[in-house]
């Protein structure tokens, strides 16, 4: 068997037969209380969290624009925001800032150290 098809077969098997530490790992948090409860206050801190990033960063862009057109930002849910902004804008934003965002301009609001609110909210505002 050549290279090309000894790589497929061990890719097959790994899709077909996914290792289950993982399983095992939730299996344990979910079935011992006391890890189940710092799973759940970890959870709740991480979306604390994510909710003061978007309400930062709504603010600092409200601030500097003086309109509330990026509210939306505050009102969406999960790790994830889409801007509404151009392919050029989310090039822009890449070149001359360093501010990484999917072509469609989402971003990973997960991934925001507070202390860097400002700054993207001053990249955001130049670009658009």
């Amino acid at each position: 068997m050549n290279a090309k098809g000894r790589i497929l077969t061990l890719a097959r098997a790994t899709y077909t037969m996914p290792p289950d530490h993982g399983a095992a790992i939730v299996e344990k948090v979910l079935t011992q209380p006391e890890l189940t409860q710092i799973w759940r206050q970890e959870l709740d801190d991480m979306n604390a969290r994510i909710l003061r990033l978007r309400e930062g960063l709504s603010g600092a862009l409200k601030a500097r624009c003086g309109d509330d057109r990026f509210e939306f930002i505050k009102e969406h849910k999960g790790m994830f925001s889409v801007l509404g902004m151009e392919t050029a804008q989310v090039d822009r934003l890449r070149d001359e800032f360093g501010i990484y965002a999917v072509g469609d301009s989402r971003i990973n609001i997960a991934g925001l150290a507070e202390a860097d609110i400002d700054y993207l909210a001053d990249a955001l505002i130049a670009v658009s």
